[in-house]
């Protein structure tokens, strides 16, 4: 019986064309693409400034890596420096590169090299002892 009455019917029809109420709700669903627009840019924004720190974070991280195998190569240099600076302090290693790099020998010793074929000169038979420079 509700749905037969007559004035229920008109009050029905007067608020679906009521201008106003129509108004407030384009005026709200405009609202709410702007506010759904500027959440999408922000998120946007957000995802970019996400991917250039990743970025500068793996550069980082390179670059630590750089610098550790430079940091690991000095500390080897510098072992092997130490190293060399205890042998340099010995009488017997220094004597012994003298002799061996140097060609440095004792007094009163004599020192014996053995000659490669290229370093040998052939004599001729024919050559004065005075053309021949020692």
């Amino acid at each position: 019986m509700a749905s037969n009455n007559p004035k229920r019917k008109s009050i029905n029809r007067k608020s679906r064309n009521n201008p106003k109420r129509n108004s407030i709700n384009v005026k709200l669903g405009g609202n709410f693409r702007w506010f759904k627009l500027l959440i999408c840019f922000v998120a946007v924004f957000a995802i970019i400034q996400i991917c250039q720190q990743l970025y500068s974070y793996n550069s980082l991280l390179k670059e630590v890596d750089g610098y550790r195998d430079q940091l690991a190569y000095a500390q080897t240099e510098y072992d092997e420096l130490l190293e060399q600076k205890k042998l340099l302090s010995n009488d017997s290693y220094i004597e012994t590169i003298a002799r061996e790099k140097l060609g440095m020998v004792k007094q009163g010793e004599v020192l014996v090299s053995i000659a490669k074929n290229g370093d040998v000169l052939t004599l001729n038979e024919n050559v004065d002892d005075n053309e021949v420079v020692h």
